[in-house]
Order: structure tokens, then C-alpha cells, then sequence
């Protein structure tokens, strides 16, 4: 009796095993769905990838074999890249980048690169390229942090509730969203052309607000709560405790800002005429002297590379801590 009661309570688990294994095969069957998104995602990047790589190609031919062989490898011992002066370039293996060199070199002589009648350098351009695009996200995402965390956290106060319907309505009544507007009213407060001016103008919840409200709604109360019971006043409960928190959308946010901000071309061409970017110099290159060497594509080619270039550095070094972000809401249990 015993031993027929432990072959039966064997005999259920393997049984069990058996079903479990058999419902896995079945749930572990391929969905034809993801497999078609998978396909297009990799054509899409390899795609990409492909003009990514006949950019640098071509920038690394010289200008006489480009008009006979567009899609061919450089050739530097039968074609050696001149500058496009007609200078010869550098020997050996730098020869490759001799475009590089010279596009740098043109890009200081564009039109586009005058500041009160004078050149600028392409260090310099760079420097207001930083400057546009590291200081216009910063300033609107920490202003707009503070006033979404204040909307979010205090909505039982009916002059916030006031503030929230004015957030709103103002996204549909756009005013000084108007280029003409913006400009008229940069010059009447004396901002116009001026990089802290610029950056004072874009301080304000309005552009990244649904974002980060939406961040603070999900984060728990209970923290501020907790801190709260224990003495802790306004500032030090938004400043060490709920900020820490909530920094991967602000975090995310600021990064892709910045990137959208480095290729913007027109923003500075309307608001900061004194402080020529190298998007806005890269775009106007190729329209200044088209009967030069300067019109040839793997000059022009080169010097929007070195425009996308910068860009590829942060995308890489933070591409490993941004798959670490964590947006999962949590609170305090028990």
C-alpha cells in the first residue's frame, strides 16, 4: 500500500512536467509578426548604415575621380586628393582626408561665417554649436521640471489647477512660438542675439511639459510624504528626494534634445546672427561660390560629416547607461 501510494504521488509531477513542457512548445511557437518587424528594422539600419558608409567613401575621394567613378573606393596613387585650392594635400595614408581639412578651411571663409564683417574660426563655430545645443535643453528641462513637479504635487491648490489649464490651452494658442513675434519681443527686452538671452527666452515648462508631468504623476507620493511626517521642508523634499527619483526621463529627454538641437540650422540663423553654428555654416557651404571647387560633392559630403560626427561620441558612450535606465514606478511597501 505504501509503495503503491509513492508510485502514484511520482507519477502526478511527471505528469505535470509533461503538460508544462507541452503548453512551453506551444507558447515557444515563432509569431510571424515580429519576425516581419525584426526584417524591416534590419533593412532600415543596414540601409542606413550603407549611406553612412559611401559618405565617407566618398569624402574620401578626390574630385577628379568622383566624376569618373562615383561609386567606386578611393584611389589615392592614381587620383591624389588636392585641396580645393589645388594645393597638393598631405602624403600617404592622411592624404585620405585631405576634403576634411580642406572643408574646415572653407567652412571659415563662407559667408555664412562672418561676425561683424569677419570670419570666425571653425574652432569658434563649434564652441556656439556647444553653446546652442548643451545650454537651450538644459535651461527649458530644468525650469520645466520645477514647474510640472509643482502642477503635479499640488493640484489641491486651485490657483495650480488655474496654472495646468493655462499650460494646456497655451499649447493650442501659440504666441510667442511665432517667429516674428519671438524676434520682436527678444529686441523689446534686449535678448535678441545674445546666447544667455537665447537661453533665458527658452526657460519655461511649455516644450518638453506633457513629458515630464507625466513623470512626476507616476512617481509615488509616499516618499515626499514620509520625508514630510519627518520635518523635511518643500525644497529639500524636491531637491533630495523626489529629483534623485526621477532623472532617467529628464535624463533621456536632454539627450535627444541635444542631438535635434546640434543639426538645427535655422533657430540660430533667426535669433543668434552674431553666433553662426556649424550646422547653419555646413548648410549655407554649399550654396557659396558653386563655380569653385568648393561645389564639388565630396567636399560638401565631407563638411556635413563633420557636422554628424560630434554626435556619434555621446550617442555611443551613453548608449550602455541609457539601456540601464530604469522607468518602472515604485513605492514604498508595508
Amino acid at each position: 500500500m505504501i509503495l503503491g501510494k509513492a508510485k502514484n504521488a511520482a507519477a502526478i509531477p511527471a505528469n505535470e512536467t509533461n503538460d508544462k513542457k507541452k503548453h512551453i512548445r506551444k507558447r515557444e511557437k515563432p509569431q510571424l509578426f515580429p519576425i516581419i518587424v525584426q526584417i524591416a528594422m534590419w533593412i532600415w539600419c543596414a540601409a542606413i548604415v550603407l549611406l553612412v558608409v559611401w559618405a565617407f567613401i566618398t569624402a574620401m575621394k578626390a574630385f577628379t575621380q568622383y566624376d569618373f567613378d562615383p561609386l567606386g573606393f578611393p584611389n589615392i596613387k592614381e587620383y591624389p586628393i588636392l585641396y580645393p585650392d589645388g594645393s597638393e594635400g598631405p602624403k600617404g595614408v592622411a592624404n585620405l582626408f585631405t576634403n576634411f581639412i580642406g572643408a574646415m578651411q572653407y567652412m571659415s571663409k563662407s559667408s555664412a561665417a562672418k561676425v561683424n564683417g569677419e570670419n570666425i574660426s571653425f574652432i569658434r563655430m563649434m564652441i556656439n554649436s556647444l553653446l546652442f545645443c548643451l545650454g537651450t535643453p538644459f535651461f527649458a528641462i530644468v525650469t520645466g521640471m520645477i514647474f510640472s513637479y509643482v502642477l503635479a504635487r499640488y493640484r489641491q491648490y486651485k490657483f495650480v489647477n488655474f496654472l495646468f489649464v493655462f499650460v494646456i490651452l497655451k499649447q493650442f494658442i501659440p504666441t510667442t512660438e511665432n517667429a516674428g513675434t519671438s524676434v520682436y519681443l527678444l529686441k523689446l527686452f534686449k535678448l535678441y542675439d545674445k546666447m544667455w538671452g537665447w537661453w533665458l527666452w527658452c526657460c519655461g515648462p511649455l516644450g518638453f511639459f506633457y513629458v515630464l508631468y507625466a513623470s512626476w504623476v507616476g512617481l509615488p507620493k509616499e516618499y515626499a510624504e514620509a520625508a514630510q511626517i519627518d520635518g523635511a521642508g518643500y525644497f529639500t523634499i524636491f531637491f533630495r528626494i523626489m529629483l534623485p527619483n526621477n532623472t532617467a526621463i529628464p535624463l533621456v529627454t536632454y539627450i535627444t534634445s541635444v542631438i535635434g538641437h546640434w543639426t538645427n540650422y535655422t533657430t540660430p540663423i533667426l535669433y543668434l546672427p552674431s553666433y553662426p553654428s556649424i550646422a547653419f555654416v555646413a548648410y549655407k557651404f554649399q550654396f557659396d561660390n558653386n563655380t569653385s571647387a568648393v561645389s564639388y560633392v565630396p567636399l560638401q559630403i565631407a563638411a556635413l560629416l563633420l557636422v554628424s560626427l560630434p554626435m556619434i561620441i555621446p550617442v555611443l558612450i551613453m548608449q550602455s547607461k541609457m539601456k540601464k535606465l530604469k522607468f518602472n514606478v515604485v513605492g514604498i511597501k508595508g
